[in-house]
């Protein structure tokens, strides 16, 4: 059941209610209330209120009202693969609002095994003092599953008759979906040895092809931009390049530098890492008080609504900074800086990035 550290810690519940939909002849207070006893029956005391999401297709305003009375926040979503995007966010900005204090995760959904990325952010954060519970539909735990949530119930008895129904779990046994699943997250994520983390997409810039050499001299020319903006006692921790076709190259600011797959889209996989890396480098974190540095890399940033949101949560704890080639010399984010960069981040050629001593030159500025 419970373990002591997590009796009376704070509980974020997150219901995609397409997937595990309100039983007959229930609504939405009476399925709050269902919610809390079961977690009660399964040893969690604490509270509910504050983070309490569900996520649907477009409902009538008088039931999206029954939901608000309830204390339950409804997001409307079209599509399975934006809601479960959507929650996955969700659950990482609850993750950001704890700090450093054990807390509960209720995640009420089903498929799991069609949804890597949300299962790849319930991995970390488990060993980030996140204790994760799922209610499904079905009796059989899927395997992705298995040493990483502390318990399964059944959704439909939780939802209608607030009965913890547990699922057997085996927690020895390990995730086999994909042999490079948690390589980028268990293996290479000591985000805490700096407080900078650069995010670079390659679609439209050269592919740095996993050279170890190219993001040494990388990290170099981004290390003297932060200088001259008066952040000279940033340290480098992470410069992750993502591709096209599931591809993402990771260099952990040292000698190390592995590439990793993944599945869906690239931008989305950016924007999830930007904010795990977030939840590891926050104000005050590892006896600093400089704010950390996220670095977005591209020739155009991204403006859709999935990728733009989570960095705009991140402005009152972050530095937002966005690197663009020369010749784009503005953006439309007044709260962010710019740095413009040459090679040989955005050169056409690859010899321009091998062998090169020109390309140790400072990087043009723009405040």
């Amino acid at each position: 059941m419970c373990e002591e550290a997590f009796i009376n810690a704070e509980i974020g519940v997150f219901w995609n209610v397409v997937e595990c939909p309100i039983p007959e002849g229930l609504n939405p207070d009476s399925v709050y209330r269902n919610i809390k006893s079961g977690l009660r029956l399964m040893g969690y005391r604490g509270d509910v209120s504050t983070t309490f999401w569900a996520y649907s297709k477009k409902i009538s305003e008088e039931l999206s009202d029954d939901y608000s009375a309830a204390g339950i926040t409804m997001e409307h979503v079209r599509g399975h693969k934006w809601r479960v995007d959507i929650m996955t966010k969700d659950i990482l900005f609850f993750a950001l609002q704890n700090p450093n204090k054990p807390a509960n995760m209720l995640v009420i959904a089903d498929h799991m095994s069609r949804k890597p990325e949300l299962v790849r952010v319930l991995q970390v954060l488990k060993s980030r003092n996140i204790n994760v519970v799922v209610a499904q539909t079905g009796g059989r735990v899927p395997v992705e599953l298995h040493g990483i949530v502390s318990s399964v119930c059944l959704s439909r008895r939780l939802l209608a008759r607030g009965n913890a129904t547990l699922l057997e779990l085996d927690a020895d046994q390990k995730n086999v979906m994909n042999p490079n699943f948690s390589l980028h997250d268990s293996e290479l994520s000591d985000y805490s040895v700096g407080n900078t983390g650069v995010f670079w997409d390659t679609k439209d810039c050269p592919n740095p092809n996993a050279l170890e050499s190219d993001f040494y001299l990388i990290g170099k020319s981004i290390k003297s931009c932060l200088a001259d903006m008066d952040k000279s006692g940033s340290m480098l921790s992470w410069i992750s390049a993502y591709e096209d076709g599931g591809k993402v190259t990771v260099w952990n600011g040292g000698t190390e530098t592995r590439m990793v797959s993944h599945q869906g889209d690239r931008l989305r996989r950016m924007s999830l890492d930007i904010l795990l890396w977030a939840i590891d480098n926050r104000v005050g974190q590892y006896d600093r008080d400089r704010r950390p540095n996220v670095i977005v890399i591209s020739r155009n940033i991204p403006k859709t609504r999935d990728f733009i949101l989570p960095l705009k949560c991140l402005i009152s704890r972050c530095n937002i900074i966005f690197g663009l080639p020369d010749e784009v010399k503005s953006h439309s984010w007044k709260t962010a800086s710019v740095i413009n960069f040459g090679a040989p981040f955005f050169s056409s050629g690859s010899s321009q990035r091998r062998g090169n001593t020109k390309r140790d030159k400072k990087p043009f500025l723009v405040r």
